[in-house]
């Protein structure tokens, strides 16, 4: 699996990763993906969005790539 890396070098196209975020109330692990000012109409920063649709106050320090699937079994 992948080494973290700084959040400055992470996809900003819409790509989910994983990220470390520091929050004010939180911090921790989740599954997210950038939304970027280009991609976007209102805003002028990007925004960090995780699958239930949060993410306003979550402040990205690192991330990583999701893993790949699991290997298919023959049970």
């Amino acid at each position: 699996m992948a080494d973290w890396q700084p959040i400055a070098t992470a996809p900003k196209d819409q790509t989910i990763v994983m990220i470390w975020h520091e929050g004010p109330k939180s911090r921790g692990c989740v599954i997210a993906f950038c939304e970027h000012p280009e991609n976007r109409d209102n805003f002028q920063v990007e925004r960090w969005v995780t699958g239930n649709g949060s993410g306003w106050h979550l402040r990205p320090t690192h991330w990583m790539p999701l893993p790949g699937p699991p290997e298919a079994s023959d049970a």
